[in-house]
């Protein structure tokens, strides 16, 4: 009979013995340094997981979509400021893409880059607004990824990145 092995530093369960992959444990998704509740974010738009901006009006996700159960990864987040929001996806071993929507879930933008390159949105949003950006797998494949947001407030000279010039 097969034993099963726990591999904590891959989080992963491995059939031993059989050189198969029996299962896949999600690493836990991580906002702003904050794990979110239950270490996963919400796989459903409709009870999006809160993505707070930070101080300096940006948002930084590290996470990981389409293991076991985990089928996408789906952010709220409240735009303050009228403007350029940026969305970056990247560090990815997969092909995951990144969504923007409206809080009504309708889709704004997509980008569609195809395989594991990195992809990008810079979408023009309105003050007192809720969106809702989701980390979808592509046909089944499970990667982790990196997900930064910049808000409009954070982009004070427009080159779409929140940084040191931004605050003089």
């Amino acid at each position: 009979m097969p034993r099963i092995r726990w591999s904590l530093f891959m989080a992963t369960i491995l059939l031993v013995g059989s050189g198969h992959l029996f299962a896949q444990a999600a690493a836990q998704d991580v906002v702003n340094g904050v794990v979110v509740d239950g270490g996963d974010a919400s796989n459903s738009r409709e009870v999006a997981t809160n993505a707070p901006w930070d101080s300096n009006g940006t948002t930084f996700v590290t996470g990981s979509t389409g293991l076991v159960d985990d089928t996408a990864d789906y952010y709220q987040i409240d735009v303050l400021r009228t403007g350029t929001l940026r969305l970056d996806l990247y560090d990815l071993a997969a092909d995951l893409d990144v969504l923007l929507f409206d809080s009504a879930g309708n889709l704004l933008e997509r980008p569609g880059t195809a395989g594991p390159d990195a992809e990008f949105i810079v979408y023009t949003v309105t003050a007192g607004e809720s969106y809702l950006v989701g980390v979808v797998p592509f046909e089944g494949v499970s990667s982790n990824y990196v997900l930064w947001m910049v808000s409009p407030s954070a982009d004070e000279d427009g080159d779409g990145v929140g940084d040191a010039d931004d605050l003089c």
